[in-house]
């Protein structure tokens, strides 16, 4: 057995630093491009045969596409009509909410989310102003 006094300042210093290199976790996972393919049932996961479907609660939804991208949110608001929500993400992903069950999304056709580049990267209801 190795006593603490027996132990030079360096070898003490040196088991420290090393403990804790081991302690260092990234917050948060890196942000992840292609986990996205567009459904008319709501947004699928590629590769996996899961989606984030239409009619799930919103804290739900979020939460997935928070996991699956890597990042939160950019911005949250209320829709355009009363009953509506829309939550954003700083790659264009736009979540629209009625009610509180997702109820449609778009993106543009080159944000990173997207496995491969849908012709059209919208689908369900979604809360238009104009």
């Amino acid at each position: 057995m190795i006593r603490a006094a027996s132990l030079c300042p360096a070898s003490l210093l040196a088991v420290a630093g090393l403990l804790s290199a081991c302690a260092t976790v990234p917050a948060t996972p890196p942000a992840r491009a292609g986990w996205a393919a567009p459904s008319s049932t709501g947004l699928a996961v590629h590769g996996t045969g899961l989606e984030i479907g239409f009619g799930r609660h919103i804290d739900g939804a979020v939460a997935a596409v928070t996991r699956l991208s890597g990042t939160a949110p950019a911005s949250a608001s209320p829709g355009c009509a009363p009953g509506w929500q829309t939550v954003r993400w700083a790659d264009g992903l736009t979540l629209h909410f009625r009610g509180g069950a997702f109820a449609g999304y778009e993106a543009p056709p080159d944000a990173r989310l997207w496995a491969t580049p849908p012709p059209v990267a919208a689908a369900g209801q979604r809360c238009a102003t104009s």
